[in-house]
């Protein structure tokens, strides 16, 4: 049986004196096929979402379950956690920061075959947007988007998920300054990682760091901004069937490809002990430097590409260490 849960609270209509108030919600439902709707609106204090939904010690099935999430929040803090346990689930959160309180939401599913989606607006002035994900059991995605606010706002994202046949999809667009994180952490194997990031002239700090433990593994990697920083990490094998691309020195087939645009500087470090793996590196310093590390221990018939392009008098650094037989490195460099 379906059950239904809507909640909307708006704080401008519960009490229009109480300037701080503050929107609380908990939910908690028991067995299959349940949905929770939550809608909160702050008109300046904080708001507070919890939802549980999964199987009670009686062995209750609780699959097909969906948690919506919406909240707009002002001075006080957003704050949004959703609980899944069983398969075949789905968590929506959409988070928007009209003032300088922070924002964060936490989802941690497990099971498999689930999904979900987090949106988030920053809010003015230094505030902070943060999101974090944990998924295990297989046959999960995440889609976090994360989009800064009117001031020099700070965003983060943390992906962590154990099981295979994952997908991880993360773009983060700083807007108008501010400083950018994302991690993405994936075991087994058939995994893929996805990581966009973008920031203005005048941004602080944008990296990503990608760790896969699993064979199979695909990893890419963009980021538009003055100052880039990647780090790449694959402890398996086979991390090359699903890519391959052209540099403009040779082929890569590879599961890596980190590509850069920083105006200041552009940093990546991609780190594969492994067998039959690839990186590929394309660095384009609009008006910066660039530094490249590629280091694959330990494999055979391995390949590393790195292409470099830096401004005028500035330098173009690349490195590559590989150990073992039939590998192959090329660097490209003006």
């Amino acid at each position: 049986m379906k059950k239904l849960l809507v909640v909307s609270v708006s704080m401008l209509a519960l009490s229009a004196g109480a300037a701080y108030a503050q929107s609380a919600s908990d939910v908690e439902q028991i067995g299959n096929s349940n949905q929770a709707t939550i809608n909160q609106q702050s008109g300046g204090g904080s708001n507070t979402s919890y939802v549980w939904q999964g199987y009670g010690g009686t062995g209750n099935a609780a699959y097909s379950d969906i948690a919506n999430i919406k909240q707009v929040g002002s001075t006080g803090s957003t704050w949004s956690y959703v609980q899944q346990n069983d398969s075949n689930q789905t968590a929506n959160v959409t988070q928007t920061g009209t003032g300088t309180g922070s924002t964060s939401s936490t989802v941690a599913q497990s099971g498999g075959n689930q999904n979900a989606t987090i949106t988030q607006y920053g809010g003015t002035g230094t505030s902070s947007t943060s999101s974090t994900v944990g998924q295990s059991g297989g046959y999960q995605n995440v889609t976090v988007t994360q989009y800064g606010g009117t001031g020099a706002n700070s965003t983060s994202s943390n992906v962590q998920q154990s099981g295979s046949n994952q997908t991880a999809t993360v773009y983060q667009d700083a807007r108008n300054g501010g400083s950018q994180n994302s991690a993405v952490t994936q075991a087994n194997y058939d995994n893929f990682a996805s990581v966009t990031q973008v920031t203005p002239a005048g941004a602080i700090l944008q990296s990503s760091n990608v760790t896969q433990s699993g064979q199979y593994g695909l990893v890419t990697v963009q980021q538009y901004g003055p100052n880039d920083s990647s780090s790449v990490t694959q402890t398996s094998n086979y991390n090359n069937t699903g890519y391959s691309g052209n540099t403009a020195y040779q082929t890569v087939y590879g599961g890596v490809n980190i590509n850069q645009s920083g105006s200041s500087a552009n940093t990546s470090y991609v780190t594969q002990s492994s067998d039959y793996s690839g990186a590929a590196v394309t660095q384009n310093g609009n008006g910066g430097s660039n530094w490249s590390s590629v280091g694959q221990y330990s494999g055979t018939n391995n390949t590393a590409s790195v292409y470099q392009t830096a401004a005028a008098g500035l330098a173009n650094i690349s490195t590559i260490n590989q150990t073992g037989y039939n590998n192959v490195a090329g660097v490209w460099q003006h």
